[in-house]
């Protein structure tokens, strides 16, 4: 996910602006939304609304994330030409959706009032089946452990599509093999492994595919 960037809005009469500067980018990202096209964003959030500035386009749909609480996602593009190649850049955007439509609908002229927000940083949380038996077991006799190995999978495992990680035993002490688990099939393989684990408390886990 990307990092925690700033977002303006503007409002115009019939036109919505919103700018953010880049972090991949040279030039700050702009782009005008017609207000129409919003309302029917809102009056449907299963679409999508996709709007174009040159080389560039932004995809903006709502996503429910809890009751009565809605996410404005933003995926800005923009394209790069040198030497008769093209190659795109990607920003994605997370807005609290009620601060940004309250202001929307309180400012309709152009009196150059903004609105400022840092995009929010996506968590996603993943579900953990385990099938190890041993490892895990050793594991848990160790309050350290417990707490380095819950960091780590809540920190490294931020993999959007992936339905479970299945988590096995692996032949190394207090290390496992995982197994990604997506709606295709299975996805990436690899091991849970804790190194230094002779002294426990600067013993690190890390990921080997």
């Amino acid at each position: 996910m990307n990092d925690t960037i700033m977002v303006k809005v503007f409002c115009g009469r019939d036109s919505l602006y919103i700018r953010t500067i880049s972090r991949k980018g040279k030039s700050p990202v702009r782009f005008c939304i017609l207000r129409s096209e919003f309302q029917k964003l809102e009056q449907n959030p299963n679409n999508q609304l996709i709007v174009s500035d040159c080389d560039s386009f932004a995809r903006l749909r709502l996503i429910q994330v809890a009751e009565g609480l809605q996410i404005l996602e933003i995926y800005f593009t923009w394209l790069q030409k040198s030497n008769n190649n093209v190659s795109g850049t990607e920003e994605i955007i997370r807005l609290p959706y009620k601060p940004f439509h309250d202001f929307v609908e309180s400012d309709t002229d152009t009196s150059g009032s903004h609105w400022c927000q840092l995009s929010i940083k996506e968590e996603i949380k993943q579900k953990f089946e385990f099938q190890s038996v041993k490892n895990l077991h050793e594991v848990v006799k160790s309050s350290v452990l417990r707490h380095k190995l819950g960091k780590f999978l809540e920190k490294s495992f931020q993999w959007k599509g992936t339905e479970k990680i299945v988590i096995y035993d692996d032949w190394q002490s207090f290390s496992f093999f995982f197994r990604e688990i997506t709606k295709y099939g299975d996805g990436i393989c690899g091991g849970i492994i804790l190194h230094d684990a002779e002294n426990l408390s600067q013993a690190e886990y890390s990921i080997h595919t």
